[in-house]
């Protein structure tokens, strides 16, 4: 989509897209935000309270960036959603939130923007960018508004927002954005923003980057947690982590981590565990930000029942049976959700060697009952758009293939052990009605393997005499 940037610019440096070069960046590309297809408004009665700080974004689903649909590389496919965003819904409503120490320290505050078609950006609920959307600033955009004019995503462009220390606070800062699409009937739209400071001091606090257990799953069993930074952190004990308000006994790791925090297993039921108020944790800037640490919950039920999931097929051959987004022909691996439950495979992994078993790990996906999942055995490693790549290939001569829940240690959940046995090209292993395990004379990647025929073997090549 060919067009122009909306008039509206003023009191903003416009420039082409560049590298945010060696400074901090406060947002990255391809960040998870929470998003609110525009079918209404996000909020009610107030169409702005979605904006305000303390407005409950819970219930709205989460993803990665860029969002959109008709595009390459999308985080969030909006096409995939019920209803899809082409011919349903113009607008898309987005949070998410970045920290920093002390805004008064901040040189400059620049935001980096692909978009398709147009957007408003507040922060902390201050309007401080309307692009290619009509109407003066701080005026109301309708959810079944439309953007100025068509665009596209690429170039970015980087724009040096005006007097950040404004609307900035230490600590938490939220980020609200309306996307818009030029018209219902538009083959694309694309989002993605980042926020940088190229040249002022590191002032973003680290940040988790992932937790094993989740927050807010059920374990059978609690013995470790173990947490990743955004970067190297100094200063953290074993005692910084809380279990029911009782200090971890050990820990092990350094630098990003992951670390590990080892403890007698709490009593059954909702554990709350939360980062010590005392903590030492900081980075290692030139004057050390302090982790701004949190809290969640766990439900600790030894007798809950196994999650009904298990590795339905896969192929370690595929010639042309299934081709992914890039038209090649990876090897590929089904998952189903055999059971009555919803399952966060988030925090779980694949893996082709039982001394891995978090070789490679899901992102955040839930699959509902008698769902089916497929993910490309490429070694790409993808965990964001319209399809998932695990790390890894697989050895069509046999090898080892596990699923892992997202407990600590991790339990294999279904495996082929010690090892599938060797493959053919375009033919499928996986079970049977029964369970059993078997070779499949046509694929149904995504569907009941009770559509095929099967078959317990080969017959052995011939060899020349």
């Amino acid at each position: 989509m060919r067009g122009r940037v909306s008039a509206w610019v003023a009191g903003f440096a416009l420039l082409a897209a560049a590298d945010a070069g060696a400074g901090t960046v406060y947002l990255a590309k391809g960040s998870a935000w929470r998003y609110l297809p525009g079918t209404g408004e996000a909020s009610s009665p107030d169409p702005a309270a979605w904006r305000d700080c303390d407005f409950d974004v819970s219930t709205w689903a989460e993803g990665p960036a860029p969002f959109g649909y008709g595009e390459p590389a999308l985080g969030t496919d909006l096409s995939a959603l019920d209803p899809p965003m082409r011919r349903n819904y113009t607008t898309v409503f987005l949070r998410t939130e970045f920290s920093i120490s002390d805004p008064a320290r901040l040189a400059a505050l620049w935001a980096d923007a692909s978009y398709d078609d147009g957007f408003l950006l507040w922060i902390n609920g201050v309007e401080v960018l309307r692009l290619n959307v009509g109407g003066e600033p701080g005026t109301y955009v309708a959810p079944t508004a439309v953007a100025s004019t068509n665009r596209e995503a690429l170039p970015a462009q980087r724009l040096l927002l005006p007097d950040p220390a404004a609307y900035l606070v230490p600590g938490a800062n939220i980020v609200a954005v309306q996307a818009l699409n030029q018209s219902l009937s538009n083959t694309d739209f694309f989002f993605d923003l980042a926020l940088d400071d190229p040249d002022g001091p590191d002032l973003a606090p680290p940040r988790i980057e992932s937790l094993v257990p989740r927050p807010g799953i059920t374990v059978r069993s609690l013995t470790q947690v173990r947490a990743a930074f955004s970067e190297p952190v100094a200063g953290i004990d074993a005692a910084d982590l809380l279990v029911g308000g009782v200090p971890a006994a050990t820990l092990a790791g350094a630098g990003a981590g992951p670390y590990v925090f080892g403890f007698a297993e709490p009593a059954p039921g909702d554990i709350a565990i939360a980062w010590s108020p005392a903590h030492g944790i900081r980075d290692g800037a030139e004057i050390p930000n302090a982790f701004e640490g949190g809290a969640w919950v766990l439900r600790l039920d030894p007798s809950a029942p196994p999650d009904d999931i298990v590795l339905n097929e896969f192929m370690a051959s595929n010639g042309v049976t299934l081709q992914d987004e890039d038209g090649d022909s990876p090897d590929w691996i089904e998952l189903w959700n055999r059971g009555t439950a919803p399952i966060d495979l988030g925090g779980w992994s694949l893996t082709d060697d039982p001394l891995q078993p978090g070789k490679w790990s899901f992102p955040a996906r839930t699959l509902a009952p008698q769902e089916f999942l497929v993910v490309f055995a490429s070694g790409k490693d993808r965990r964001s758009g319209a399809n998932l790549h695990a790390s890894f290939k697989l050895n069509r001569s046999g090898e080892y293939l596990g699923l892992y829940n997202g407990e600590l240690p991790p339990r294999a959940v279904h495996e082929f052990a010690p090892m599938f046995p060797e493959q053919r090209d375009d033919y499928s292993y996986g079970l049977d009605a029964g369970s059993r395990p078997c070779y499949f004379l046509a694929a149904t990647p995504g569907r009941s393997n009770a559509e095929s025929a099967t078959a317990s073997g080969f017959v052995e090549d011939p060899v020349p005499s």
